[in-house]
C-alpha cells in the first residue's frame, strides 16, 4: 500500500512539474513574441497639439507592449527637418494608460504644420519610432473662451479679436441681425467690416464643445 501511494504521489508530482514547465514556456513564448514584434506597432499617439501658451507641444501617448521604452523622449521636426520641440527625458518610461509628454518649443512653428514625430529611448541614445504628423492650432481653454472680446465696439471700418494668442486660430463667421451670413471662414485677429451697413452683427466662432457668439455694432 505504501508503494502504491508513493507511486501515485510521484506521478502527480511529475504531472504538476510538466504543467508548470508548459505554463512558463507559454509565458516565455508570449513575452518573446511581444519583444520580437515591432514595438512601434504598440505605441499609440493620441494627440499632438500646442498648449494654450504656445510655448510647449503636448503629446498624448500610450504603450501597449511589454517594453516600457526606458528613458524615452519625443522630438518634433518640421517638413524641412528643423527641430521644432524636444521633450526632457521621461524617467518612468511609457505606460499602458494615456500619458502626457511635454515638449519645449525651440523654433516656433507656423500652423498647420506637417512634420515628423520621433520617439527616442535611453536618454536619446536610440531612435525607436517615428510618425508623420500634422500639427494643428491649439485649442482654446475655458478661460480664453471667456476672455475673448471684440474692439472697437461700436466699430466702423474694422474689428479686432482681443485676448487671442498667435498660436490659436479660430474659424469665424459673421451674421447680421437677420441671420444672414456676411463673412465666412475667416481667420486672424483683424477683420475688415468697411462694407457693412450700420447695424447689429454677431461674430460666431467654434470652440471645442460649442459655438460662441459676440454681438457688435457697426456705425
Amino acid at each position: 500500500m505504501k508503494g502504491f501511494f508513493l507511486l501515485n504521489f510521484n506521478a502527480y508530482f511529475n504531472h504538476m512539474k510538466l504543467l508548470n514547465s508548459l505554463f512558463f514556456l507559454l509565458i516565455a513564448t508570449v513575452c518573446n513574441a511581444q519583444t520580437m514584434g515591432d514595438p512601434c506597432d504598440s505605441i499609440f499617439i493620441h494627440s499632438v497639439i500646442p498648449n494654450a501658451t504656445g510655448e510647449q507641444i503636448e503629446v498624448m501617448a500610450s504603450n501597449h507592449s511589454l517594453d516600457i521604452m526606458s528613458y524615452p523622449g519625443f522630438i518634433l521636426f518640421n517638413e524641412n527637418g528643423d527641430t521644432i520641440a524636444v521633450e526632457d527625458v521621461n524617467y518612468f518610461g511609457i505606460g499602458w494608460n494615456e500619458q502626457l509628454h511635454i515638449l519645449n518649443i525651440i523654433n516656433q512653428p507656423t500652423l498647420p504644420m506637417t512634420g515628423l514625430l520621433e520617439l527616442h529611448t535611453h536618454f536619446y541614445d536610440s531612435l525607436r519610432c517615428s510618425w508623420s504628423w500634422t500639427l494643428g492650432p491649439a485649442k482654446l481653454t475655458e478661460q480664453q473662451e471667456e476672455s475673448i472680446q471684440i474692439a472697437p465696439n461700436p466699430a466702423h471700418d474694422w474689428i479686432e479679436i482681443q485676448h487671442l494668442t498667435d498660436n490659436i486660430s479660430l474659424e469665424i463667421n459673421i451674421y447680421n441681425a437677420y441671420g444672414e451670413q456676411m463673412k465666412s471662414n475667416l481667420s486672424g485677429k483683424r477683420i475688415d467690416i468697411s462694407s457693412f451697413p450700420n447695424g447689429i452683427y454677431h461674430l460666431e466662432y467654434k470652440t471645442l464643445n460649442s459655438l460662441k457668439r459676440i454681438k457688435f455694432i457697426v456705425l
